[in-house]
């Protein structure tokens, strides 16, 4: 039987290291595929992970992805999200996630598709009304997960997300992560991520922490 084949979309980034390292270690078996932004990280990731065949590309290379994706057993999306900075990859893209579901949907046995969302799919910014109001709603990810699934394509995430759960083709397994904020050390040296400093920056600034609540 031929070794599974894993093809991995944000390798380098704080998430998709971790789970790429834990993975690679687990199963040094299984066929890898990286799609990198540089050659410099294309170097990094071959140097850390030799089986790995490494493509230099970013996610708006829809052809690109969607071969891979074809030629896949398991896809993992763990790209980071852009925020502010236009340099990083943006898992929000909705033609990356297509692409996959395309490639995917060629495969001639079952397949999978893990992508990576974001716990921000049931904030409030929407609304108008981001950091104004505290709230004792709490989402189940089991008990509410038709309420999630069902939340305007204008929540943060959910425009990619519906793309990724429907229709999802029928041989194409699906599973999102929504992770909430992240901290820590994770498989590979980051100077930092982004959450954690903004907010240690405004409490700082403050000399005091804060709940924000317009009440």
């Amino acid at each position: 039987m031929a070794a599974p084949k894993v093809f991995m979309l944000g390798a380098t980034g704080f998430i998709g290291a971790t789970v790429y390292d834990l993975i690679y270690a687990k199963h040094p078996e299984y066929e890898y595929t990286a799609l990198v932004r540089t050659k410099e990280k294309a170097d990094e990731l071959i140097t850390r992970y030799p089986l790995t065949l490494a493509l230099v590309g970013d996610l708006n290379d829809s052809r690109l992805i969607e071969l891979e994706a074809e030629n896949a057993n398991i896809v993992i999306n763990k790209s980071p999200y852009r925020y502010s900075n236009p340099d990083t990859a943006d898992a929000d893209n909705v033609n990356a996630a297509k692409s996959i579901l395309k490639g995917l949907a060629k495969h001639p046995t079952p397949s999978f598709y893990i992508h990576t969302s974001g716990s921000g799919v049931v904030n409030d910014v929407a609304a108008g009304k981001l950091g104004q109001y505290t709230t004792g709603k709490i989402y189940d990810d089991i008990e509410n997960l038709d309420e999630i699934i069902a939340l305007p394509e204008t929540q943060i995430h959910q425009e990619v997300d519906q793309a990724v759960l429907r229709p999802a083709p029928a041989n194409v397994k699906t599973a999102i992560v929504s992770p909430p904020t992240i901290y820590g050390t994770g498989a590979t040296a980051r100077p930092k991520i982004l959450q954690i400093p903004w907010l240690i920056d405004t409490i700082l600034k403050r000399r005091a922490a804060f709940q924000v609540n317009k009440d």
